[in-house]
């Protein structure tokens, strides 16, 4: 069984305007809401996939079912744990005149310590079942910074292979217990080390910033322009057909839903970089967010380019 844990999630809403006037009402007369936080987006792929997945999320108030009874609808099969604060929104706002987007998250209330407690206790039960845990997403408050660091801890007792997608406090602490993988984007690397990203040497100082943590597989996500990744020591450069874009959001889950998909299958790990590309590019490619069929993601695979780091020349930004 795969597992993905999302602390922080999110129900999407899109509203539809003709077009967006700054100080003046805007009348929607269409909206779309969906499942959303990392870690469920990744589930919803691995579920379309048809691989054994189970999602683990935190959730509460009235906008907590809301997203809970969205979940289910998508077939997911959920592992809820209901705190006081609700679950928050993101809402984007679609200009039909224009295609332009914006969007507004809200931040995460943060979970009391008494909740932080139960919630680690029910994890590490569900943790310990898992053959893959993936843990996506920000976490709400300083009393979950140290969470996702003790699940891996806990995880690795029943060689569970783990999976880490996130940033700041909680990245810097979870990195210590050696996952398996971790995925951070140029921004996010360079936030946590204060180490620039621009050469060659500044790649593979990065890469071995993780490797010697114990980290195995190290992928660092560079958007349009693909991935650099490390797989104990061998280094590649991935890059993704070009395409017409249509909404990028939740292309980095679908990334680790196929490199997990690959994993499953026991492919090469240069096959596994190959699927997390194609369904991040088959993501962005489309209007759903993190709904993907393999078949989808099949039509990408020719298309993805993959082959050492060495001798590739690094753009300066």
């Amino acid at each position: 069984m795969i597992l993905t844990v999302t602390l922080n999630p999110l129900i999407d809403r899109t509203l539809f305007v003709d077009r967006l006037r700054k100080g003046i009402i805007s009348r929607s007369d269409r909206k779309e809401i969906a499942a959303g936080g990392k870690g469920v987006n990744v589930a919803r792929v691995l579920k379309n996939f048809g691989l054994p997945v189970k999602a683990f999320v935190m959730l509460g108030g009235h906008t907590g079912k809301l997203l809970a009874e969205l979940i289910r609808g998508d077939c997911i099969p959920l592992i809820p744990f209901w705190v006081k604060s609700p679950t928050r929104f993101s809402t984007r706002i679609h200009e039909t005149s224009g295609e332009l987007k914006t969007t507004l998250i809200e931040e995460g209330e943060p979970v009391t310590l008494e909740e932080a407690c139960r919630l680690k206790e029910k994890a590490l039960v569900w943790a310990a079942k898992a053959k893959i845990l993936v843990l996506s997403g920000s976490v709400p408050g300083r009393n979950l910074a140290t969470f996702y660091r003790d699940l891996i801890r806990e995880a690795h007792k029943h060689g569970t292979l783990t999976i880490l997608d996130t940033y700041g406090e909680a990245f810097i602490r979870g990195i210590e217990t050696s996952p398996f993988m971790v995925k951070p984007n140029r921004a996010e690397y360079e936030s946590s080390t204060g180490k620039p990203l621009r050469s060659h040497a500044d790649y593979g100082e990065a890469f071995e910033h993780f490797h010697s943590k114990g980290i195995e597989l190290v992928v660092i996500t560079l958007g349009k322009k693909g991935l650099r990744a490390s797989f104990r020591g061998d280094s590649f450069v991935v890059r993704p057909p070009a395409i017409r874009e249509i909404m990028p959001v939740g292309s980095g889950d679908c990334l680790i839903a196929g490199i997990v998909y690959g994993l499953t299958l026991h492919l090469p790990i240069e096959e596994c970089l190959r699927w997390g590309a194609a369904a991040g590019c088959a993501n962005a490619a489309v209007w759903r967010i993190a709904d993907l069929s393999r078949k989808e993601v099949e039509r990408y695979l020719p298309l993805v380019s993959v082959r050492p780091l060495r001798g590739e020349r690094l753009e300066k930004r």
